[in-house]
Formats: structure tokens, C-alpha cells, sequence
């Protein structure tokens, strides 16, 4: 008997500190919140960082469709470049992709050495010195042999041909070798091709920006200003879509100041012209939209606020709908009749008043500020809606 309750006595120490050590389990899991359902925690659900990946998913399995949508948005901007390209620029960015090898937008190293070579050995002596295409760096921008071949060398004719047909052997139909290589990337490769080339997008645009301007500037610097002010006026007008030169004619009509950007005033004057049927209410409600917050209204962001207001649904353009669109237009052809019968343009008028107040190179300089502000807005429009495009199943 006392053996055995000796026994008993042991098993119910073991067991007593079994309990206390579970006990303190417990203790600790329920302090942590550990093994506890989100309802029964005294402050509410536990908080969770939901932009944290692996705190989402479990697999990596939705990378597979993030990558598809990124190859989509990649194909997209390589068209976009291509787009701003005349044939023979796109035969020079083939030839830049096919030695990209990282396909990340930059030639460098190697990849530099072997671009020059594959050139040389197609058009010998087509350069004197290759530092004229590497930059300190090492490596060749595109739009370095953008500049050499599409300037004075790249416009003879037999160059033209080589660098063409050395494109096309090497690389075959641009668009669908780069869908072939977009195809094979990893989901991080496919990132940095989008980042690479969406900045080399950005180059082009401001190169052609500046090739668009050459002629303008030579004028004024070798006549002047005033002789130069419809060649920037040309250049600007290239750069109108849709409802644009409707939309420059009217804020040419109300900008007093003559530098291409409307205080409130003017821009009340300004919709008054475009919405002739517009009541107090319907200016404010405007004013508010178009915001005034950071500053005078440039002509850029008159064409931004219109383009929202036409598609945006709860925008009072968009409520007035087809008819304020109807109405604008039919205005717009008007004036054009009236100017070209009559008075001329508010833009002519405009010019005029600058030559005689000697105000012609502020001009040319508003109108150059002008088409770099539209075509960063139109790049970067395009960009949106490319993400938006390519993000549809």
C-alpha cells in the first residue's frame, strides 16, 4: 500500500507540473494572440500589412498572371517608341534591342563592343572614333546612335540601306523579335525591361521634341524672333489632336499677358467662349474642376481637363454630353471659316501683338515651353491608359 501510494504520489507531481507547464502555454500563446480567431480578440482583428505578399498568397502562383500582364504592357511600350520612330530610326532601335542583352534598355560593356563591331563590319569607316558613340560610362545610349545616324551620316542613302538590311538580318520583323524575347523573361526581367525602355521612351520624346524645334531656333538666332514666330508656332500645331487647335484658338483669345498662361479671370473668360450657354453655376462648378490650387492654367492642362471631362462620368461636360460636344465643334469650324475670310485667328492676333510689342522671343519661348508641356502630357497619357489597356482580360 505505501509503495503504491508513493507511486500515486509521484504521478500526481508529474502530472501537476504538466498542467502548470501548459498553463504557462496558454498564457503565453494567448498573450501573443497565437491560435486565436480574429472575432475573439478583445481590439478586434489583428492587424495585417495586406501590400505584403506573403502575407496574402500562400504560393507564388499569381506572379504567373502579374508576369502576362507585365508582358503585355512591355510589348506596348516598345510599340510606343516605335511609334515616335521613321523607318529607318526603327532599324537603328532594332538593331539597339538586338544587342541589349539584358534587354533592359541599356547597351553597355560587351554588348557596346560587339553593337560597334556588327557595325563597322557592315558599313567599314562608317565612324572615325567610336568614343563619339560611348559615353563615359562605357555604354551606347540609343539615342546616341539616334543622333550620329540620324543626322548628316545616317542620311546617305547607301548607309541607309546597310543600316537597314543589317537590322532586318540581324533581328528579322522588329515587333514580333521582341514579342519573342518578352516571352522568354522572368517576372523581375520583365520589370526592368518596362522601367529600362519606358525611360528610353522619355529620351526619344525629348529628342524629337528638339529636332522638332531645330529650324525655329536657327531662325531666331540667325534672323529673329519675330521672323521665327511662326516657325514655332508650326511646330506646336504638329502636336494638336482632336479638339486641340479649337481649344488653342480660344485660349489664345483670352490669354492678355501673351505668356501662355491663364489667371482665373481669363480661364472664367475661356469657358464662357467654350460653353456659350454656361450659367454662374455651371462656371464654378468648372472652376472647381479644372482646380487652379497650383497656379495659372497652362494649355497642357486645359487639354488634360478637357479629355477627363468628355469621359469622366460625373463631369459637367460629360452630363451637357453629345450636345456642349456638338455645339464646341461646330463653334470651332465657324471660327476657322471667320478667320480665314475675315479678321484672322486669335492666334495670328496674338503674334501680331507680340511683334509690336517687342515681346516675339518671350513668345517663341512660351510656344517651346508649350510643346514640351503637350508632349509630356501626352506621353504619360498614353502610358495610363496603356497599364489600364493591358490590365483587361
Amino acid at each position: 500500500m505505501s509503495a503504491r501510494g508513493s507511486g500515486d504520489s509521484e504521478d500526481e507531481d508529474e502530472q501537476g507540473e504538466r498542467a502548470r507547464r501548459i498553463a504557462e502555454v496558454r498564457a503565453a500563446a494567448k498573450a501573443s494572440g497565437i491560435g486565436r480567431r480574429a472575432e475573439e480578440d478583445d481590439y478586434g482583428p489583428r492587424s495585417v500589412d495586406v501590400e505584403d505578399d506573403d502575407a496574402v498568397y500562400i504560393t507564388k502562383a499569381w506572379r504567373d498572371w502579374e508576369r502576362h500582364y507585365l508582358k503585355k504592357l512591355a510589348q506596348t511600350v516598345h510599340r510606343m517608341v516605335c511609334a515616335e520612330l521613321d523607318r529607318f530610326e526603327e532599324s537603328i532601335f532594332m538593331l539597339f534591342v538586338n544587342f541589349d542583352g539584358h534587354f533592359d534598355g541599356a547597351v553597355a560593356g560587351r554588348e557596346a563592343n560587339k553593337l560597334l563591331q556588327a557595325i563597322e563590319e557592315a558599313a567599314p569607316g562608317v565612324y572615325s572614333d567610336p568614343d563619339e558613340l560611348i559615353g563615359k560610362d562605357g555604354s551606347i545610349s540609343f539615342i546616341s546612335l539616334l543622333d550620329y545616324y540620324g543626322g548628316s551620316v545616317g542620311k546617305e542613302a547607301s548607309l541607309t540601306f546597310t543600316i537597314s538590311s543589317l537590322a532586318v538580318g540581324l533581328v528579322g520583323s522588329g515587333s514580333l523579335a521582341n514579342d519573342a524575347r518578352l516571352e522568354a523573361l522572368s517576372w523581375d526581367e520583365l520589370r526592368r525591361n518596362i522601367v529600362g525602355y519606358r525611360r528610353l521612351l522619355s529620351d526619344v520624346r525629348q529628342f524629337k521634341e528638339d529636332r522638332s524645334l531645330e529650324d525655329a531656333r536657327e531662325i531666331g538666332k540667325s534672323i529673329g524672333f519675330d521672323d521665327a514666330l511662326l516657325a514655332y508656332y508650326e511646330a506646336l500645331s504638329r502636336e494638336f489632336e482632336g479638339d486641340a487647335e479649337h481649344l488653342f484658338e480660344l485660349f489664345c483669345e483670352v490669354d492678355e499677358s501673351g505668356n501662355m498662361l491663364l489667371e482665373s479671370e481669363e480661364v472664367v473668360e475661356l469657358l464662357r467662349l467654350l460653353d456659350t450657354a454656361a450659367t454662374e453655376d455651371d462656371l464654378t462648378r468648372y472652376m472647381d474642376e479644372i482646380n487652379l490650387d497650383d497656379g495659372p492654367l497652362s494649355f497642357s492642362s486645359l487639354l488634360d481637363w478637357w479629355d477627363q471631362a468628355r469621359s469622366v462620368p460625373n463631369s459637367l461636360v460629360a452630363e451637357k454630353g453629345a450636345a456642349l460636344i456638338a455645339s464646341v465643334k461646330a463653334r470651332a469650324a465657324q471660327r476657322r471659316m471667320s478667320s480665314y475670310l475675315i479678321s484672322g485667328s486669335s492666334v495670328q492676333a496674338q503674334r501680331t501683338r507680340a511683334k509690336d510689342e517687342n515681346r516675339s522671343k518671350a513668345l517663341c519661348q512660351s510656344y517651346a515651353r508649350t510643346i514640351s508641356e503637350i508632349r509630356d502630357y501626352k506621353m504619360e497619357r498614353d502610358l495610363r491608359n496603356a497599364e489600364v489597356e493591358c490590365s483587361r482580360l
